[in-house]
């Protein structure tokens, strides 16, 4: 399934008709599914697989069909691991706010609303309704079934989903998630396989990239090299560390880091003054750790040779990779990016990483 065809099957919804859904709010939907920081709960690891599955009760009445597209299309809509209000609660209001006032009290319009609250799996409900019921069925998926494959897919999303707390943090969370789900589905999921899923996820040692730097400020190169990072680790920490050689002039007594933060909001971002090799030594205890560096040209590269032959020296241990940013970014420098800031801004803003920028805007 892709967008187009997820818009035609929302076009033909009679419910969706009813409620006043048109072209313009499934395309919201879609781009709130799309945002950066969602890998299992994305349009592709999940809302299109969803569509998929409910497309092949072939014995639904039509219009349950059509209010299970509905839930299906809203229940996550509104989703952020970090966000201390409530998914499910906000997924709803925004449902209810995209529909017709006059529809506001229908049948189809409470369903579907009770429907995604019924979805807040730490809280166990009665099902609202049966497309609650079939729709809390075909979510919880292979949590439910013990499908091993797609378990293992879910695990490596979620753990970049929430890349932005410390890994031990997210294994005690994630262990306490899956024994709390298996006391309150322990007569509809299979337990032998979640006991098995709580055991991977004990195991488990995550391979985790460091990338250390400056970052005075965090450009768009820096954030090419940290997307080429992120497709081969579980996840990549943020080292900012301090560079006593770096002169920072007119700059040094801005709070970069925070800046920095800010713009990696769904990122573990870390700051540490001592040696990086130190920082390496701690993460190694719970996981495999790499150091990444990035390239620009060959001065870089003969730069980063010397650095690492004192890292060996240091810490035999060391393990580090190399990424070389694309040549569209091969001119950018921190150092000429802040003068810009300085005698510019408006020129120096448009190397700054604006990826998250929808983050800041929703919590101004």
């Amino acid at each position: 399934m892709n967008s187009l065809q997820l818009i035609d099957r929302i076009k033909k919804n009679r419910a969706a008709r009813i409620l006043g859904i048109d072209i313009n709010i499934v395309h919201e939907c879609i781009d709130e599914w799309s945002r950066p920081h969602r890998y299992y709960h994305s349009l592709e690891n999940h809302l299109f697989p969803l569509f998929e599955e409910i497309a092949t009760y072939s014995g639904f009445p039509n219009d349950v069909t059509d209010i299970m597209e509905l839930i299906a299309l809203f229940h996550d809509v509104v989703y952020d691991s970090k966000s201390t209000k409530c998914n499910e609660e906000q997924s709803a209001e925004f449902f209810m706010g995209c529909i017709a006032e006059n529809e506001k009290d229908c049948k189809e319009a409470t369903k579907i609303a009770n429907s995604i609250l019924d979805t807040q799996y730490m809280i166990k409900r009665d099902p609202y309704c049966e497309e609650s019921e079939l729709f809390q069925r075909i979510d919880l998926g292979s949590l439910l079934d013990g499908n091993w494959p797609n378990l293992m897919q879910a695990e490596r999303l979620l753990r970049k989903e929430n890349q932005f707390i410390s890994y031990p943090t997210y294994k005690s969370m994630r262990i306490t998630f899956l024994k709390k789900f298996a006391d309150l589905y322990s007569k509809e999921c299979d337990t032998a396989t979640i006991n098995q899923l709580i055991d991977y996820v004990t195991r488990y040692k995550p391979k985790i990239g460091v990338y250390a730097g400056s970052f005075k400020p965090f450009h768009i190169g820096h954030l090419n090299i940290l997307e080429q990072a992120e497709r081969l680790f579980d996840k990549v920490i943020i080292l900012c560390a301090s560079n006593p050689d770096k002169v920072y002039g007119i700059a040094q007594d801005k709070d970069w880091y925070s800046d920095v933060k800010d713009s990696l909001p769904y990122h573990e971002v870390v700051r540490y003054p001592g040696l990086t090799t130190n920082v390496l030594a701690e993460i190694r205890e719970y996981a495999d750790v790499t150091l990444i560096r990035g390239l620009r040209n060959g001065y870089d590269l003969q730069y980063e040779m010397n650095q690492l032959r004192f890292m060996e020296e240091l810490d035999v241990d060391t393990n580090v990779v190399f990424f070389t940013c694309g040549a569209a970014y091969q001119h950018i420098s921190s150092s000429q990016v802040r003068q810009l800031l300085l005698m510019s801004r408006p020129d120096g803003v448009k190397y700054l990483s604006t990826k998250y920028d929808y983050y800041k805007k929703e919590i101004e």
